[in-house]
């Protein structure tokens, strides 16, 4: 496949994209780009009101720490060094990073098209510019001076009464654009462009308004109180794929043979700062029924939702998948037997475990219980080496298990440094990493890269009906506490039950994954790493070499961060829930208002 997108023209789109942070002086009747795109639109991303969208934003939490006090000045002189850094572009635009800022008005939309004149794909970009057409046609007269210089000359044909500015470009593409009503349209095609405005005022009859998959996307895309997103976007990989195809009728049987013509496509819509959520965000990928091939695989499972037994009260993240691993091995091999034969692929895997002396299909495929969990916790205090990350596999029968798993542990103790440990009564084992069993280097947990991370060590164990793996001793040493009641655990956390009653509250039936973050765990990390000693000695030392990271080791050095207490209050804690149904997967995802959440955890911290 070979989609040709000259890339002088793309680099300008891209500088008009950029979100603007000015009122609205949106115009009170404009053209309405879903009907003037075609029905077979493959790619769209839509910001309804880029300076709204960006005010809006700089309202949630996160907005509101970086207009925090203490942070300003950082982020200012950031910014500062960041128009450094990009001064030979914004010299050869003529606009600087703040003046690309203030181009967009309203709508931004930018859409990947079916395109009938030998091109594979049509591109087309719309911006809503208004008075600032003439900032955006200093650009473009750049941009014609680059074009000129390389043997393209302008033409200019009048289509509508409007004038339709092009250049034709290697291939059969072109740079085309014109302006009408205040809004600014670029794209690879000059019949796409005189397509708009023979539409402009009436829409197509057939636009990407009547394609059902993304009229789907938008309807189920609705935010709360029935509002519409603030951005939206849809994608239809399938579709765009074999547009690409230079054999489209045998690559469209190799995706039916798979199943791959059941993915109809995938969209969503995100809101900021809403009445009643900091953000909140949908994601629909929307599948035939029944899913056909490789789409089978995706076997989820509805399930309660109740964090493991092993979770801590105060992990970073939480994820829990429920999906039947037996109907997604057997979707698979399905698969591969029809290009490899029968039986390859059960074959392959009862070779793989036979070294073990285990039955792959008796032994390992009946012990998973469907139950797939993964956290990440850190260890206080808080260095670049805290996190830990935890997996945690559910069992049909722990104890059942526990022969195959001791093989498993046997085969690797012959293989490598395995060291059997001991806490609060469990065993668990640990593999030192970067051993050579015939000698040479070893690293340990205490040799540190340039920037002192410590060595992860990779350790497991099977704790009752779990198998947990871990990168990090301490994480799993923390599960075990959790496990024993040494420590709370998430389910008791007011938090978390406040997050996810009110997902599952947006989201409707029932969650096949579950997700928790608190993204200030995240941001103390990031923090810690920005002001402990030996990474800015570190920092110091590479930004001898590289002018990007001087300036970045400049700002810091010359703007202490404020104290991690002043910035973490801005951020709460944020969920998602996925459901699977006839139509396909549907995640919803949202962040409560800090207040909300301040409640909760006097509530949880009361109760313990």
């Amino acid at each position: 496949m070979n989609y040709r997108f000259g890339s002088r023209w793309v680099s300008a789109v891209c500088c008009l994209v950029t979100l603007s942070t000015v009122p609205n002086l949106a115009l009170a009747e404009k053209a309405d780009t879903i009907r003037l795109l075609p029905q077979n639109t493959y790619a769209y991303v839509s910001i309804a009101n880029a300076p709204e969208l960006a005010d809006k934003f700089m309202q949630t939490g996160f907005g509101l720490m970086l207009q925090d006090d203490g942070l300003r000045p950082v982020l200012q002189q950031l910014f500062d060094e960041l128009e450094n850094v990009a001064s030979p572009l914004t010299d050869q635009i003529g606009l600087t990073l703040a003046d690309m800022s203030m181009i967009p008005q309203g709508e931004v939309t930018l859409a990947v098209f079916e395109q009938g004149t030998g091109l594979e794909v049509g591109f087309a970009v719309f911006v809503e510019v208004n008075e600032q057409m003439l900032a955006v046609q200093q650009m473009l007269d750049r941009a014609d001076e680059e074009f000129t210089r390389g043997d393209r000359t302008q033409e200019i044909e009048e289509f509508d009464g409007v004038d339709i500015i092009y250049y034709d470009m290697p291939g059969n593409e072109d740079f085309v654009y014109f302006e009408r009503d205040g809004i600014l349209v670029i794209s690879n095609s000059l019949p796409a462009a005189r397509e708009f405005l023979s539409t402009w005022d009436t829409g197509r009859s057939d636009g990407f308004h009547t394609n059902r998959t993304f009229a789907t996307v938008v309807d189920r895309s609705r935010g709360p109180r029935g509002k519409n997103p603030q951005a939206t976007w849809f994608v239809d990989p399938i579709s765009l794929i074999k547009r690409g195809s230079d054999d489209n009728f045998v690559f469209n049987n190799i995706l039916d043979s798979i199943g791959l013509n059941g993915l109809k496509g995938a969209g969503g819509g995100i809101l900021f700062a809403t009445e009643d959520y900091d953000t909140f965000s949908q994601t629909h990928v929307i599948m035939d029924h029944p899913r056909p091939g490789v789409l089978n695989v995706l076997a989820f499972e509805a399930g309660d939702g109740t964090p493991d037994p092993w979770i801590p009260a105060d992990v970073s993240a939480y994820m829990s998948v429920n999906f039947n691993v037996q109907d997604g091995f057997f979707t698979v091999a399905d698969l591969v037997n029809r290009f490899q034969g029968e039986g390859a692929l059960e074959l392959q895997a009862a070779n793989a475990f036979r070294q073990l002396n285990l039955d792959f299909e008796s032994d390992v495929l009946p012990a998973f219980g469907n139950r797939f969990s993964y956290s990440t916790w850190i260890q206080k205090p808080v260095t670049i080496s805290s996190q830990g990350q935890v997996l945690g596999v559910k069992l049909t029968d722990g104890d059942a298990f526990k022969p195959t798993f001791d093989k498993i542990v046997e085969r690797i103790m012959d293989s490598a440094n395995l060291q059997e440990k001991t806490f609060a009564g469990k065993t668990y084992y640990a593999l030192e990493f970067g051993f050579r069993p015939q000698g040479g280097f070893r690293q340990s947990d205490q040799e540190r890269n340039p920037f002192g991370a410590e060595a992860p060590t990779p350790c497991f164990m099977l704790l009752n009906d779990y198998l947990l793996i871990s990168d990090r001793t301490f994480a799993l040493e923390q599960a075990i506490r959790a496990s024993r009641g040494d420590v709370a655990t998430l389910d008791s956390d007011e938090v978390f039950k406040l997050v996810m009653e009110t997902v599952r509250r947006e989201a409707g039936g029932e969650p096949a994954m579950i997700g928790f973050s608190r993204p200030e765990e995240g941001l103390g990390l990031l923090y810690s790493l920005a002001t402990d000693d030996g990474t800015r000695d570190a920092l110091r030392g590479f930004a001898e070499d590289t002018e990007e990271l001087a300036g970045f080791s400049k700002v810091l050095d010359e703007n202490p961060l404020p104290p991690f207490d002043e910035l973490k209050k801005y951020l709460a804690p944020t969920g998602g829930i996925l459901v699977s149904d006839e139509t396909g997967l549907h995640y919803t995802s949202l962040g409560l208002r800090s207040k909300a959440v301040e409640e909760a955890r006097e509530k949880s911290d009361g109760s313990r």
